[in-house]
């Protein structure tokens, strides 16, 4: 019996040990959320960059994405937010962004990853919320001293690569000209995230709509005022789902939301640039079996 307990005792040692030990590597691969404010995309040399929409919860949509795009690791991969919600494999994605973690990743901050970091889970599947270990467990690894909570919390609401600006919903002309920079705007939440709700709000990059939903004689003018503040040519955005990758405004609004995730049910795709020295020269749309060009420079 003696020898049986001592044995019990050495394999809850063990077990402590092992997550202990597995929670400290996690933490290492997390964003620093200082270093996270730092953009690192200010005129890249010759960039490829791979950008998609809303996975929701669909690791299997990821993994088709960069088969279909043929994405290596030198390849600046963007993704504009809405990993989490509706679907069940929410873990499995942000693992992966975790785990490939480093300066040619971007993951955008959606609104849905900011309303799991409010414990906002109305999107939250129960399949989702099993796969963390029961509602509690999740709840605790999303806090903001946890892992997915760290991880989460140092997201940017919006990306620079060269002349495009990456976001989920868009950046509307007024919060360009009230923020007056790219840099203010990309900065304000991870300053501020407790008291900014210009930027959280419905009107703030997560969940502006306009430019997706208004038209174009409407929405034109105040997006080539928004890109002029920002120092931008394109602005490429998620949030809302369109039937295929949509442009308007002679291509400086590009929606990449195609409801890649099967619990949504369309089309899955993802867009290529290719700058040199932070200037666009072309702009593909590509999907499992077919491109379509949006943008060539003369």
């Amino acid at each position: 019996m003696i020898e049986i307990r001592n044995l019990l005792l050495v394999l809850a040692g063990v077990s402590v040990f092992c997550l202990i030990y597995t929670n400290i590597v996690l933490y290492r691969k997390a964003p620093d959320p200082i270093e996270s404010q730092i953009s690192v995309f200010e005129n890249p040399e010759k960039s490829r960059i791979i950008a998609f929409g809303d996975l929701h919860g669909d690791y299997s949509a990821l993994r088709t994405i960069l088969k279909f795009t043929a994405w290596d690791p030198k390849d600046i991969l963007v993704q504009t937010g809405d990993t989490i919600g509706k679907g069940d494999d929410t873990k499995k994605i942000l693992n992966f962004f975790i785990e490939h973690k480093g300066k040619n990743i971007i993951h955008i901050m959606g609104n849905h990853e900011h309303m799991n970091l409010n414990e906002n889970y109305q999107f939250v599947t129960d399949a989702d919320i099993n796969s963390f270990g029961g509602e509690e467990n999740r709840k605790n690894l999303f806090q903001k001293d946890q892992i997915y909570g760290i991880y989460l919390s140092s997201l940017k609401i919006c990306e620079k690569i060269g002349d495009v600006i990456f976001v989920h919903g868009g950046i509307s002309k007024a919060i360009a000209e009230q923020y007056g920079s790219f840099e203010k705007i990309q900065n304000g939440l991870i300053e501020d995230p407790a008291n900014n709700k210009d930027l959280a709000g419905n009107n703030g990059p997560m969940w502006y709509r306009e430019y997706a939903k208004g038209p174009e004689n409407k929405i034109c003018g105040d997006l080539e005022r928004t890109l002029d503040i920002l120092g931008a040519e394109f602005m490429v955005m998620g949030h809302t789902t369109f039937k295929k990758i949509t442009s308007k405004c002679n291509n400086k609004a590009i929606f990449i939301d195609t409801g890649n995730s099967r619990a949504v049910r369309g089309v899955r795709s993802a867009l290529e640039i290719q700058q040199i020295k932070g200037e666009t020269v072309s702009i593909r749309a590509v999907y499992d079996d077919s491109t379509e060009v949006i943008y060539q420079s003369n």
